[in-house]
């Protein structure tokens, strides 16, 4: 098995140009949120340690239910750099398609915001998830440990995606790495 693990993308970015900036995202408060390649890096290898110790792993299918923005792609790159599958989906779906996909995609994980979380739990068709993780990273402390991405095959899931469903039920593609 080789590293063919997207997230390594990350750490050799990082260690190539640390200081370039990777996101620049606009805040609800209207403030602008940069975040160079080492910055994010550094988050996600915070992120990283905290699903970990929550016990993702690789092959496992993790929901993401983040916002757009820099949470949700340093959740992301969290997940693929421990093997694990996000499977990601847009909240605002319907109700029932939302349960379609979750079946579907054989998800028991999920993380979100707290309000996300308090929203979903419990409603019909979300009791397939056994934990539910609050997304808590803050991006703007410092961590200089290296990014480790876990070996994975080139040919290994490394998302699960959902179309939007406008010609009928959202249906599920995989990515490789």
């Amino acid at each position: 098995m080789n590293n063919g693990n997207y997230a390594r993308f990350l750490e050799d970015t990082a260690a190539a140009a640390p200081d370039v900036l990777a996101v620049i995202e606009s805040l609800p408060t209207g403030e602008l949120r940069q975040l160079t390649f080492l910055e994010m890096r550094d988050a996600v290898v915070r992120r990283r340690s905290a699903l970990a110790a929550a016990g993702c792993g690789p092959g496992q299918r993790v929901l993401s239910l983040a916002p757009a923005g820099s949470r949700f792609l340093i959740n992301v790159l969290a997940l693929l750099s421990l093997g694990s599958v996000p499977v990601l989906l847009d909240p605002g779906f319907p109700a029932e398609a939302l349960k379609r996909c979750l079946r579907d995609a054989g998800t028991q994980l999920a993380i979100a915001s707290e309000a996300a979380r308090d929203h979903f739990i419990g409603v019909p068709g979300f009791d397939g998830i056994e934990r539910w993780l609050v997304d808590s990273v803050d991006a703007h402390t410092g961590d200089s440990r290296p990014l480790v991405s876990e070996p994975v095959d080139e040919g290994a899931i490394a998302l699960v995606l959902f179309t939007t469903g406008s010609t009928g039920a959202p249906k599920g593609a995989l990515l490789t790495h």
